[in-house]
């Protein structure tokens, strides 16, 4: 025992550095696994809770190398990417059959930047999936065929829908639950300094007007316009849309139109939409406004916001109390359909 009534062995135990650790073989690294010792050395654009990380600009296609800014860290360390681009769809894991990719927030901030900078020709789309958007998946074709188009990022927005993803053995975290609310005001804090135009397509002429003015109160230096989603999708009022986007050259289009409205208008515009990046938002331009409330935070590590939403909107009960049964009956049904058609085209064969 020493002076302090503590073992020597146990002090220097607890004032030892971290042992060095490395990914498992064959799992492939990710943006917050590049460092030899185990810390978050994610390239995001603020400090985090934990962690100064480096600001700066990574190739995520090549891999360049990330100094971690701990003198314990290999000072040259390659940036493995595991989304970008035309590897979004590689990527994905499938919950009851539906598409999702394990990203954190900070992963879509690079996945943008990344886009943005090699001004893509075809636009990448980052699309929200959550207990609705599964039930939104299975009855409606375009819902779907735009989450498997292979230039779609799948971001999980809801707690179950991450514990179904960890029930799978995919690795999701909690960071991994990437709500619009948490990002997007990251999103255009990084637009407002790299100098990117934003379109916000969405929302009731009330609600669009009350929202764009919250955007530019809050970045005033950012450079953003929009109009609200109250047209008609075939015909001369979507030409006009497309139209004003195309007059205002934005980098970043978010289009919150409702879970299956926006992902139609986006599948069916894609190729008409000149912006580097895609997104889809739901009803995040109502929260900006201040039309609606926002869940407390300590509901959602308990996934129980969609109670809080239920009686904040009893109107909604259906979407919470009913869907999720739906659900899991179409899914069984489409799984069912799937496994039958391929045998049909094995025996065929």
């Amino acid at each position: 025992m020493n002076a302090t009534g503590c073992g020597s062995g146990s002090v220097a135990r607890r004032h030892a550095p971290a042992r060095a650790r490395r990914p498992p073989a064959g799992v492939g690294r990710h943006l917050g696994d590049i460092c030899q010792t185990g810390h978050d050395c994610t390239w995001p654009w603020s400090e985090g809770p934990q962690v100064m990380r480096p600001r700066g600009r990574p190739d995520l296609i090549s891999g360049t190398f990330a100094p971690c800014h701990r003198s314990a860290c290999s000072p040259r360390w390659p940036l493995v990417p595991r989304l970008c681009g035309s590897l979004a769809g590689s990527a994905k894991h499938r919950v009851l059959g539906a598409p999702i990719n394990r990203v954190s927030s900070a992963d879509i901030l690079d996945i943008c930047h990344h886009e943005v900078a090699a001004d893509s020709p075809a636009p990448i789309v980052i699309a929200s999936q959550n207990m609705h958007g599964l039930h939104t998946y299975f009855v409606s074709p375009e819902f779907r065929d735009l989450h498997e188009h292979p230039r779609t990022v799948v971001h999980v927005d809801g707690t179950p829908l991450m514990w179904l993803a960890r029930l799978k053995g995919y690795g999701f975290r909690y960071r991994h639950r990437t709500g619009c609310i948490v990002w997007v005001p990251e999103l255009l804090t990084l637009a407002e300094r790299e100098g990117w135009r934003i379109f916000y397509l969405g929302g009731t002429e009330d609600i669009s007007a009350k929202g764009l003015a919250a955007i530019r109160s809050r970045w005033s230096s950012l450079t953003v316009d929009g109009r609200h989603g109250y047209f008609e999708m075939d015909g001369p009022e979507n030409q006009a849309v497309l139209a004003q986007i195309a007059e205002f050259s934005p980098h970043i289009v978010f289009v919150g139109m409702g879970m299956g409205r926006q992902e139609r208008w986006i599948l069916r515009n894609l190729a008409a939409v000149e912006a580097s990046v895609v997104v889809t938002t739901g009803s995040l331009l109502e929260l900006l406004a201040g039309h609606r409330r926002t869940a407390p935070r300590v509901l959602g590590p308990l996934g129980l916001e969609w109670l809080f939403r239920l009686f904040d909107r009893p109107d909604a009960a259906h979407r919470y109390v009913v869907e999720p049964w739906q659900m899991l009956v179409h899914s069984f049904r489409f799984r069912h359909s799937k496994r039958r058609s391929e045998s049909i085209a094995e025996t065929t064969v």
